[in-house]
């Protein structure tokens, strides 16, 4: 349910989320006109994922903004991480 394969681009996409942390095997098969088939197998093990917590607006002109991500591992998340995309620009956190 996380993932779906992109007959377009023959690419598989999607995001995990915490819930997904685990081994995921995958069977795709394939035809070609001739009605030959072949598959390939391949797993993808997801050891942790990092999901949107909160959105800090600046408080400098242009109002620069970040997306704080959590680190989860299985359903427990707790370590938070600034997206790489900000690194070196200007952001705030407004304090109480």
């Amino acid at each position: 349910d996380w993932v779906m394969f992109d007959e377009q681009n023959r690419s598989l996409v999607g995001a995990a989320m915490p819930g997904n942390v685990g081994s995921h095997r995958f069977k795709i098969y394939i035809t070609d006109k001739s009605g030959k088939v072949a598959y390939l197998t391949f797993a993808i093990n997801i050891k942790n994922v990092y999901v949107p917590s909160t959105e800090l607006t600046g408080l400098t002109p242009g109002g620069g903004k970040a997306i704080v991500l959590k680190r989860c591992i299985g359903r427990q998340c707790n370590e938070e991480y600034i997206s790489e995309e900000i690194i070196g620009r200007d952001v705030y956190k407004k304090v109480n």
